[in-house]
């Protein structure tokens, strides 16, 4: 009954992942216009009936016909990009593996720090992996190359997890 009115309301495209007002909302909001507004951080919401929802919820909706059962995730980790082919139902543990690089990054790849060793400076790579709510630490050695140490890193995430968008 959701996804009827949705789709009484909003015309959405998979193939961009824009919504559209299929009848105008408010005196001020025409039909045709595209509907909802940026929050923020990349993410786009779209207000029905006074209460503001994430685009990418709504694309869910609209496409399936249900409310989402877990998280949503854009696989390129685009917020704003809400294209049908770019979200997939993802649990907490894919999302993190689909991160971007932390602010703090200085190396420029996930996962690979210089640090000091005993005979000077090396690059040190390592992955996190999330299980039963932990997350846990593996290093994966000390490097005198950076080109090396992101291969290591790239060879665990290939490893460890298989079903990540990035890596398909």
């Amino acid at each position: 009954m959701l996804a009827e009115y949705l789709r009484r309301l909003l015309q959405y495209y998979p193939e961009t992942g824009i919504f559209t007002w299929r009848v105008a909302p408010s005196h001020c909001i025409k039909a045709g216009a595209r509907a909802g507004q940026d929050r923020g951080r990349g993410w786009r919401v779209i207000e029905i009936g006074g209460r503001r929802y994430p685009e990418h919820t709504l694309a869910w909706l609209y496409m399936t016909g249900e409310w989402r059962p877990q998280q949503l995730d854009h696989r390129n980790r685009v917020r704003g990009d809400n294209r049908w082919p770019n979200l997939r139902l993802a649990t907490r543990a894919q999302q993190q593996e689909n991160r971007n690089l932390n602010r703090n990054n200085t190396s420029g790849a996930k996962g690979v720090v210089r640090v000091p060793y005993a005979s000077g400076w090396r690059w040190r790579a390592q992955i996190e992996r999330t299980a039963d709510g932990k997350r846990k630490t593996h290093y994966l050695g000390f490097f005198e190359d950076f080109v090396a140490a992101v291969a290591a890193r790239e060879a665990a995430e290939r490893a460890m997890f298989p079903h990540s968008a990035l890596l398909s």
